[in-house]
């Protein structure tokens, strides 16, 4: 009896889990331009993910402008790590959305990428 009632509680966890749209972790918050902290690493990441895709080529005249802030969210995992995703425009290329990562401990890029 103990066994079914844990199996049945897990499956409700899981399912709300499920239902809201939980991604292994990452929970989502609000961007705020004004929180001083994370439009530090808005920008520290917008522009380590430009030199990035400079040298890849990705953007090899470096003509991305940064439009908004589509989503950010957060995990800890070896510090704290935030994901943004931005939208961009690629100069004549047309508009694309940026995702990348970045960790406080300390202070880097972890991951970025053009979709």
């Amino acid at each position: 009896m103990k066994f079914f009632i844990a199996l049945v509680l897990a499956l409700a966890v899981c399912s709300f889990a499920s239902a809201q749209g939980f991604d292994g972790g990452w929970l989502p918050i609000q961007y705020d331009p004004h929180n001083e902290t994370l439009a530090n690493y808005y920008i520290f990441g917008c522009e380590m993910s430009q030199v990035r895709a400079i040298q890849s080529g990705e953007d090899p005249n470096g003509d991305w402008v940064f439009i908004d802030v589509i989503s950010l969210q957060y995990i800890i995992s070896d510090g704290n790590n935030y994901r943004f995703n931005v939208a961009i425009t690629e100069g004549t290329q047309g508009n694309a959305t940026l995702t990348f990562v970045v960790n406080n401990s300390p202070l880097h890029l972890v991951s970025w990428q053009l979709d």
